[in-house]
């Protein structure tokens, strides 16, 4: 079963979600629809045709789950390449002297606005930053020898091409890398607070955690960890399928495998499998502004699903649906997530 074959029902979705659909229900169809994400097997995905195919109610339920995630990966390819590799503009006051950013078609959003209550190096940095996201924004930077910077929400970076060196240094947030191959035969080198990295021909994920502390998941070929203080036999090599967490005092743990879906913001998705409420709540808090709670009492309720990060208020219904919680709303930027009989 295939991502497209998900929605053959969505001409009458609207009538779909007039009908009501018991909450357990909803569920179940969540937790098909992350084990389907995550890279079931043929046997699950004939499971789910069939637990699909046995009550309408079902399919009701797996369209509304779906329709949050997987039809953005349909709206993806169907709009093709060239919509969705959106180019940011270059910051004006480094153009003249880097030039290293194709097809200048928009105006750079420099991020330092939103993080003006923070630390003062944080918002200096992102104020000052080639390239920035806001909350909720997902942007793609395209360097001139074709390597692609995916920035999630809230992140920074700058950018130094030089005539020996390809250098990025994430300042702030998550980036994914596309790194392309170098005509200059130039090595590239991706900076941290917590150490450099270097990748060998590959796609990899950086995300900033709290204390200067790093996740790394690489997706194709190989990434080499150094610490900035780099000696000799010092390097932590980790290939396609791995991970690792490092700080300035070294990695945090020994490599490990890679979450499937450490990836699933670059398609507008979080996918939830067995996540504490609480976790999860703080994830979707990153896509919007304003302050996003949970109630400690139902914190560790657990989260199956996939979730919009591009629609925050659709992922909020949906998670009513599917657990026993409601959405309080004292203003657009300030939402409790409460137990539903408190």
């Amino acid at each position: 079963m295939s991502e497209r074959q998900a929605l053959p029902l969505r001409s009458g979705a609207a009538q779909a979600d007039e009908l009501p659909v018991e909450r357990g229900i909803i569920r179940q169809a969540a937790m098909w629809a992350a084990r389907i994400q995550a890279g079931a097997g043929q046997q699950d995905q004939e499971s789910c045709c069939r637990w699909r195919a046995a009550d309408p109610r079902h399919e009701i339920a797996w369209q509304r789950v779906t329709g949050l995630g997987m039809m953005l990966q349909d709206n993806l390819r169907a709009a093709g390449a060239p919509h969705v590799r959106e180019v940011l503009g270059r910051a004006q006051h480094k153009a003249a002297r880097r030039g290293l950013l194709r097809g200048v078609a928009g105006g750079l959003a420099l991020a330092g606005i939103w993080y003006g209550a923070g630390p003062a190096r944080q918002a200096s940095a992102v104020w000052l930053a080639d390239a920035g996201s806001g909350p909720g924004e997902r942007r793609v930077l395209e360097l001139d020898d074709g390597t692609l910077l995916y920035l999630n929400t809230r992140s920074a970076v700058d950018v130094q091409y030089s005539a020996s060196v390809r250098s990025v240094t994430l300042l702030q947030g998550e980036i994914l890398i596309e790194t392309a191959v170098d005509q200059q035969g130039r090595p590239f080198l991706l900076h941290t607070a917590s150490g450099i990295l270097q990748p060998v021909g590959t796609r990899f994920v950086v995300r900033e955690r709290s204390g200067q502390r790093y996740d790394l998941t690489v997706m194709e070929g190989a990434v080499d960890w150094r610490p900035l203080q780099s000696e000799a036999g010092a390097a932590v090599r980790v290939r396609a399928g791995e991970s690792l967490s490092f700080g300035q005092q070294g990695p945090v743990s020994p490599v490990g495998a890679a979450s499937r879906n450490a990836a699933a913001w670059e398609h507008g998705m979080l996918v939830a499998d067995n996540l504490p409420l609480g976790h999860f709540l703080e994830e979707l808090g990153r896509y919007r502004s304003g302050w996003l709670h949970c109630d400690p009492a139902i914190a560790g309720l657990p989260v199956v699903g996939v979730f919009s990060v591009e629609d925050t208020e659709a992922s909020l219904l949906l998670l009513s649906q599917i657990l026993p919680v409601r959405v309080r709303r004292r203003s657009r930027f300030w939402i409790t997530v409460e137990p539903l009989s408190g």
